[in-house]
């Protein structure tokens, strides 16, 4: 009798143990990513469920938590959350939300990982951190040796340039902005544009030395090689406050950010040969 009884509790012991194996998840269930933002996992009773995938599914050899960083290094405090996720049809993408409302979705290229908002048609590469395909195409006005393009405008012929230059408003807008304006509204406003990577140009303010020439004293910025905006006061002074250093190739220039004395134009007279003055008119 207590040999069967033995039997019989050992009988359970199997069938028990037997059960346990047989609903223990198998490591391909628990790791078996369904090809969008979703990774089988399991409870704490035992069953499998479908947890977010943010350390495990990868966009270019990214995770979704690293390219959550990425976006959130590039807005800074502006987003107060970023959701990065495969879409129904496999894309990847990601929204952009403040304190009150998403106010940027992006769908990424998966050929180049750049991202590109679908309402603005903003495009921005996250990994280096900037705007691209800013510029429309503007090698008409780049030629020979021109290196750099200066448009001053207003706010009136604000719309002109943005139309003229930019694919369109989101990345004219997306530009570094150099204020050194106590009232944007009569300051001078200047865009400028380097005529491609291989161009940088610092920005310093400037003295007249005795002899007359541009001297540059205070460094505002150095190695500038994006298009940016830069406000300043006093606007049509014909004596230069503030200058560009241009280098090209090893060389530099000092180009004074000045106006004519004669029509209140951009002066470039000197620099003809490398600067365009690309300024449209009301």
């Amino acid at each position: 009798m207590k040999k069967i009884s033995l039997i019989i509790i050992i009988f359970i012991c199997v069938f028990v143990l037997v059960g346990c194996f047989e609903n223990e998840p198998k490591p391909s269930d628990i790791y078996n990513v369904n090809g969008k933002n979703e990774i089988n996992s399991v409870s704490d009773s035992g069953e499998i469920v479908n947890n977010d995938i943010k350390n495990a599914n990868l966009f270019r050899g990214l995770s979704i938590n690293d390219w959550e960083k990425k976006i959130k290094d590039y807005y800074g405090e502006h987003a107060n959350e970023i959701i990065c996720k495969f879409d129904e049809s496999g894309d990847f993408t990601a929204d952009v939300a403040s304190e009150f409302e998403v106010f940027a979705e992006f769908v990424f290229n998966k050929d180049s990982g750049i991202a590109k908002e679908k309402h603005s048609g903003l495009e921005i590469d996250f990994i280096n951190q900037k705007v691209v395909n800013t510029l429309k195409d503007l090698s008409n006005y780049f030629t020979d040796n021109i290196s750099l393009g200066i448009a001053n405008y207003t706010d009136e012929t604000e719309e002109k340039i943005v139309n003229a230059y930019f694919n369109n408003y989101a990345s004219y807008q997306s530009l570094t902005r150099y204020n050194l304006s106590n009232n944007t509204e009569y300051s001078a406003k200047f865009l400028i544009i380097p005529k491609d990577d291989s161009v940088k140009f610092d920005i310093y303010s400037c003295i007249i030395s005795d002899d007359g020439n541009v001297v540059p004293d205070v460094e505002i910025d150095k190695d500038i090689n994006e298009p940016i905006l830069f406000y300043f006061d006093d606007y049509e002074s014909i004596t230069p406050q503030y200058c560009i250093i241009l280098k090209v190739n090893g060389s530099e220039d000092i180009i004074p950010i000045v106006f004519s004395g004669m029509d209140g134009s951009l002066n470039i007279v000197g620099h003809e040969a490398e600067v365009i003055d690309l300024s449209l008119e009301d």
